[in-house]
């Protein structure tokens, strides 16, 4: 018995971790090699960004394991194979990397465990998979199969910056993309946008005219259009979507919640004063987004929040702020009141989430829209709207108390003001926007997830839940709007 537990239990964990660990020395050696290229190509330094986010994303992983593991090998491979293929264009780069292959690789498993595997095909032949075994990567480390290379998009065109050219496209049409907020449970939206990302093989930022959101929301439009300094957005969906998930520990750290006492303590203490640290995730924010400003954007993009000295809403947007840092705006759209505390942005004031006004941000967008096609003679109206909202899920109602006190029916009614309006936004988008020109995407949740928690289990519940979504984004994928405007930009469909 004791021999069949482990092979059925701790032997395949074993594997996983050994095979990680010999990630992490795979990810050195490529770190040390593409640190050494002192080159300035665009393909070099695009995909040597996305190789150095994902080592440390796997090295996170080995603590975390989330469903997206493979996922993140089989990205990191298909980005290493395009490397190779640009640095090969240059002598003394392939020589650079020809002495920092490793014979030894991991390989994923079509199981999705992971095997032991050598390398042993040159650079022009690829590997054979071992008899009775079909491998995602042919060889694993210069080839990459055919048909993963393919589905993968390609990179994106660093379009002019929006506040040069606020209407890049003269087709007449306007889309915009709202994201509500929601904490963790925004995982729904990013999977979304990753199905979003593979059916139209594009980036959504190259082919948007507004991009924007509220709380997390927030930072998602911000992360997807903030672009770097050659230029191109700081992250596809995939991308943010990874990030997300790496990250999410440092905005909301469950050590609070792994002891039992440090629990009690947090829950009385948070009755006066807010559960989170908020210094942590101003650093990750940082460090992301640097010193990039809103007029940094590849689209138009806009992040709500609310003006705690006149309590009034504070649309932050490219075209309005465009001197406001971009870390600066993430941080007040999304500073949750009782989890992170309110941030003094300067110029603007002391602001705190925008989910106190409007967690859907679309009828905000909407007018914002329509005042920016008018101030650029652009000829606005609603039959030319096209919008795909993105919602957080919608969790089972908590009822207000009939006769609770305060502390009773503090977050029932906090829940029902949330939900009355993103409802009452809702109506009011499908009463403007015909039914084949608005859709919202917002599922079901069985269970209600708490904004500021994330286990193995919530991410696949949310995932799950995005999932059921997907009908409706090939429809969008597959609508006429979209498809003129995919054929502008160079996507496919």
């Amino acid at each position: 018995m004791r021999n069949s537990f482990f092979s059925s239990f701790c032997a395949p964990l074993l594997l996983m971790a050994v095979s990680l660990q010999q990630s992490n020395s795979v990810f050195a050696a490529d770190k040390l090699s593409t640190d050494k290229l002192g080159t300035s190509h665009p393909d070099i330094d695009y995909h040597h960004k996305r190789i150095t986010r994902m080592m440390g994303e796997m090295h996170f992983h080995q603590h975390h394991i989330f469903p997206s593991t493979e996922e993140h090998l089989r990205d990191y491979h298909a980005d290493r194979h395009i490397l190779q293929q640009a640095t090969a264009k240059h002598a003394e780069t392939v020589k650079l990397w020809s002495a920092k292959l490793s014979p030894v690789a991991p390989v994923v498993a079509s199981r999705g465990w992971f095997s032991w595997g050598s390398s042993k095909a040159s650079p022009t032949s690829p590997a054979a998979s071992p008899a009775g075994k079909s491998s995602i990567l042919e060889d694993s480390f210069i080839h990459v199969d055919s048909a993963s290379v393919a589905s993968r998009p390609p990179r994106p065109v660093p379009p002019a910056t929006a506040n040069s050219n606020p209407f890049r496209f003269n087709d007449g049409e306007f889309l915009m993309f709202p994201l509500s907020g929601g904490g963790g449970r925004g995982l729904i939206e990013l999977v979304c946008l990753t199905k979003l990302y593979k059916e139209t093989n594009t980036p959504l930022v190259n082919y948007a005219d507004f991009i924007g959101g509220t709380s997390f929301g927030g930072l998602a439009a911000l992360g997807l259009s903030i672009t770097d300094e050659q230029g191109y957005p700081l992250f596809v969906e995939p991308d943010m979507e990874s990030y997300f998930r790496a990250h999410f520990g440092e905005i909301f750290p469950d050590k609070n919640r792994t002891n039992y006492v440090m629990k009690l303590w947090n829950e009385a203490t948070s009755l006066v004063y807010t559960m989170y640290d908020a210094k942590p995730y101003e650093t990750l924010l940082k460090n992301t987004f640097k010193e990039r400003t809103m007029a940094d954007s590849a689209t138009n993009v806009m992040a709500l929040a609310v003006d705690t000295a006149t309590d009034k809403p504070v649309l932050l947007s490219n075209f309005l702020h465009g001197a406001s840092l971009a870390s600066d705006t993430a941080r007040v759209t999304s500073a949750a009141p009782g989890y992170i505390g309110s941030f003094d942005m300067p110029n603007v004031g002391r602001l705190v989430d925008g989910g106190l006004y409007h967690n859907d941000p679309s009828l905000d967008m909407l007018w914002q829209l329509r005042d920016l096609a008018i101030k650029n003679n652009r000829g606005f109206s609603l039959d030319k709207v096209t919008a795909l909202s993105f919602g957080t899920g919608i969790r089972p109602v908590n009822p207000i108390p009939a006769n609770g006190g305060l502390l009773r029916v503090a977050a029932p009614v906090i829940e029902a003001c949330i939900r009355s309006q993103e409802a009452g936004t809702e109506m009011t988008m499908r009463s403007l926007l015909s039914p084949d020109k608005y859709k919202r995407l917002n599922p079901k949740l069985e269970w209600a997830i708490p904004l500021d928690q994330m286990t193995p289990e919530i991410a696949s519940a949310l995932t799950t839940a995005a999932e059921t979504q997907f009908g409706i984004i090939e429809e969008f994928a597959a609508s006429e709007v979209i498809r003129k405007r995919l054929e502008i930009v160079g996507g496919t469909r």
